[in-house]
């Protein structure tokens, strides 16, 4: 899109601040500069919800977060309501967890 001024015939100064084009540029680093602080900062994340194809050791598993609510298409999650990938996932993505998604119980049968 940068290139779009230049042919539009607007690339000339604007003024004392310079360019268009140097002004865009400006825009752009100041954006990724963001950017990089943002992602030093973590907390600022958290996931509402997404699925993921977990390769395991025994296939693949759909695996998703809805809210606080896992659920994994293994047979381990399906009678414990707790698996070795969701467990995974808690760990990979704590910090854009809340307390309710970071650690679920098991159920164990009585």
């Amino acid at each position: 899109m940068l290139w779009l001024g230049s042919k539009l015939g607007t690339s000339g100064p604007t003024g004392k601040n310079g360019s268009v084009e140097d002004l865009m540029y400006s825009s752009l680093i100041s954006k990724i500069e963001k950017a990089k602080r943002y992602a030093e900062e973590p907390e600022r994340i958290s996931f509402r919800s997404f699925e993921v194809a977990f390769r395991g050791d025994n296939g693949t598993h759909a695996v998703s977060l809805k809210g606080d609510d896992w659920t994994c298409a293994c047979e381990h999650f399906h009678t414990s309501g707790l698996c070795a990938h969701v467990m995974t996932l808690q760990r990979m993505f704590a910090a854009h967890l809340t307390d309710n998604a970071r650690y679920t119980q098991e159920h164990v049968p009585a």
